[in-house]
C-alpha cells in the first residue's frame, strides 16, 4: 500500500536519492521546502512527518540552514510522566505486548520454586512489576524465590527499577532479589551472565522488550545481533520473550529507510489521532516521543544512530540462526483493545492497526538441535 498522501513523500524520496548520488545542492533545495517555521497541533500528519524527516536530513547536510529557519515548536505544559501515560493510552499495543509476554513468562515461572529472570533493558521496571503482580495471582503458583538479573546502560534506570522492585517485594508472596549489571548487553561477556544465571537453584527465563533494536553493528562483528542471540541461547533459558516494532529502519539504504519510516510512523500517527485525547496531547506524543526516533533515524550518522528497528521476519530468521525455535503455545490475546488487531501464531503475535503491523511479540525456546549455521 503506497504511503498516503504522497504530497511530501515523493519529493522527499527524491531528495534521499539525490543525497545518495552526492547531489547535495539539489537535495537541500527540496528539503528546505518541507521544513516548517512553526510546528504545533494544527500541522497535519503528512506535513509533520515531512518536517521531521526533512529537518533531520538537512541537519546532516547544513545545520546553518536549519538554524536559519528559526523553527518554533509548540511546547505544551504537559508533565512528562502524564505524557507517557497518555502515549500508552493512544498506543495500546505497547501495554498489550507487555501483557502477552508476561502471560507466557508467568506460565513458565509459576510451577518453579525458584527462577531467575534476565531482564535486558529493564528501564524503570514497569513491565517487571506487572509480571510479578501477575505471578502472585497465579492460582497454581509454586514460586518462592525470584532472582532478577537487570541489564541496562542507564544507571538511573537501574536505581529506579531497584527501588520499584524493593517496594513491590514487601507485598509479594515470594522473595525477590535484584542483581544489576550496568552496560549494553552486546558488551557483556557471556560467562558473567551465565554465572549469574547459575547462582540459583532455579531455572532461567529471559525478557527483552524494545531494546535489542538498539544494538549497533560494528566492523568487528557486523552480525552482532545474531551473536547476542546466540549467547542467550547458550544460557538455555526455558523461555525467551522478545518484543520489537515491525519495520525495517536498520537498512543502510537511505531510500528504503525513508519509505519504511514513512509507512510505519504514518500508521502510528493515525492511531494516535483516533485516541480520545486533546489535540495538544496528540501533537506532543507525535512530535516528542516518535519525533525523537525519526530524528535519530535520519539526523545521526549511521555509525551512531540507535533506532534500528527490523522487520519481524528478520528477527525470526536471526533467532533461528542463533539456535532458537518458536514456542509451541499459541498465545491468547483475549479481548483486544479498541483500535488494535492481532494475528496469532504458535510463539508469535503480530499487533497491528488497520492493514499495518506495528509490533510483534516473539516467544522462543532454545532449539533441540542446538544453534544453526550462518551469521546474518
Amino acid at each position: 500500500m503506497p504511503p498516503e498522501p504522497p504530497s511530501a513523500y515523493e519529493p522527499l524520496l527524491l531528495a534521499c536519492q539525490q543525497m545518495l548520488r552526492h547531489r547535495e545542492p539539489f537535495a537541500k533545495a527540496t528539503l528546505e521546502r518541507y521544513i516548517l517555521r512553526r510546528v504545533d497541533e494544527t500541522v497535519d500528519n503528512p506535513a509533520l512527518m515531512g518536517h521531521l524527516i526533512a529537518e533531520a536530513l538537512m541537519s546532516r547536510l547544513d545545520r546553518s540552514l536549519v538554524a536559519s529557519k528559526n523553527i518554533y515548536v509548540a511546547d505544551f505544559d504537559i508533565p512528562q510522566i502524564d505524557l507517557f501515560y497518555e502515549m500508552a493510552t493512544a498506543y495500546p499495543h505497547i501495554y498489550l505486548s507487555h501483557h502477552l509476554a508476561n502471560t507466557a513468562l508467568v506460565d513458565e515461572m509459576a510451577p518453579l520454586e525458584a527462577v531467575s529472570l534476565l531482564e535486558i533493558g529493564i528501564g524503570k521496571g514497569t513491565q517487571v512489576e506487572q509480571l510479578f503482580e501477575a505471578l502472585a495471582r497465579h492460582p497454581r503458583r509454586a514460586t518462592r524465590r525470584v532472582q532478577v538479573i537487570a541489564v541496562d546502560p542507564d544507571p538511573a534506570n537501574l536505581l529506579d527499577a531497584g527501588i520499584r522492585l524493593r517496594t513491590l517485594a514487601e507485598r509479594l508472596p515470594f522473595a525477590v532479589e535484584m542483581k544489576s549489571r550496568l552496560g549494553l548487553i552486546e558488551r557483556l561477556p557471556l560467562e558473567p551472565l551465565a554465572a549469574l544465571a547459575r547462582n540459583t537453584d532455579g531455572e532461567l527465563v529471559i525478557n527483552a522488550a524494545y531494546t535489542l533494536h538498539h544494538i549497533i553493528p560494528s566492523r568487528d562483528d557486523p552480525h552482532v545481533r545474531t551473536t547476542v542471540l546466540r549467547r542467550l541461547a547458550r544460557l538455555q533459558p526455558r523461555l525467551m520473550s522478545l518484543i520489537e516494532p515491525d519495520s525495517d529502519h536498520h537498512a543502510e539504504s537511505l531510500t528504503r529507510r525513508f519509505h519504511n519510516c514513512w509507512t510505519h510512523f504514518m500508521a502510528v500517527f493515525r492511531l494516535v489521532d483516533e485516541a480520545q485525547l486533546e489535540p495538544a496531547v496528540r501533537f506532543s506524543i507525535k512530535e516528542k516521543f516518535f519525533g525523537r526516533e525519526i530524528r535519530d533515524m535520519f539526523g545521526v550518522a549511521d555509525a551512531f544512530r540507535c533506532e534500528r528497528h527490523e522487520q519481524t521476519t528478520q528477527w525470526v530468521e536471526r533467532l533461528h540462526r542463533a539456535g532458537f525455535e518458536p514456542d509451541t503455545r499459541t498465545p491468547e490475546t483475549g479481548d483486544l483493545p479498541e483500535r488494535c488487531s492481532a494475528e496469532v501464531y504458535p510463539g508469535l503475535v503480530r499487533l497491528g492497526h488497520r492493514a499495518t503491523n506495528l509490533i510483534s511479540v516473539m516467544l522462543q525456546r532454545p532449539a533441540r538441535g542446538g544453534e544453526k549455521r550462518g551469521q546474518s
